[in-house]
C-alpha cells in the first residue's frame, strides 16, 4: 500500500476568477461578503470584504467541488468562515461552518462553534 500512486485531484470544471457575491443565511440573518478570487489550477486565492469583515481568500476546487476560507481578526478575535460547496452553472452553493478563535486557539472545535449556515454566489464581473 505505501508504493501505491496517489490519484491525481480531478482538473477544475470551471474558472473561478473574477468578483463575485457571497450571500450567507444565519440562523437569525444573513450577510453579503463582495469577494474577489484568482485561480491558478485548482488553487484559489484573494480577498473578501463585508460589513466589519475584511480579509484574505484561500480555497480550491477539484472538479466541481469547492472549498474556500475567510479569516481576519475582529475585537482581538479571529473570525473564520469555512465554505464547502460545488460549482454549476457559473453559480457556487453549499454550506458554510462558523467559527472564532484567538492566536493560541485556532483548532476545529473553535473555528466550528457557531455552527453551519448556508451560502450562495454569483459572479459580479
Amino acid at each position: 500500500a505505501r508504493d501505491a500512486a496517489a490519484e491525481p485531484a480531478a482538473p477544475p470544471a470551471a474558472d473561478l476568477n473574477g468578483d463575485w457575491e457571497v450571500r450567507v443565511r444565519f440562523l437569525h440573518g444573513e450577510r453579503t461578503h463582495r469577494v474577489t478570487l484568482r485561480q491558478q489550477g485548482g488553487a484559489l486565492a484573494g480577498n473578501q470584504h463585508s460589513v466589519q469583515f475584511d480579509g484574505t481568500v484561500a480555497g480550491s476546487l477539484t472538479a466541481r467541488h469547492v472549498q474556500m476560507t475567510f479569516m481576519t481578526r475582529y475585537e482581538g478575535s479571529i473570525i473564520s468562515y469555512h465554505f464547502e460547496g460545488e460549482v454549476a452553472d457559473g453559480k457556487m452553493a453549499g454550506e458554510v461552518l462558523l467559527g472564532s478563535g484567538t492566536e493560541h486557539h485556532q483548532g476545529p472545535v473553535n473555528f466550528a462553534q457557531f455552527g453551519t449556515g448556508q451560502w450562495q454566489a454569483v459572479r459580479l464581473a
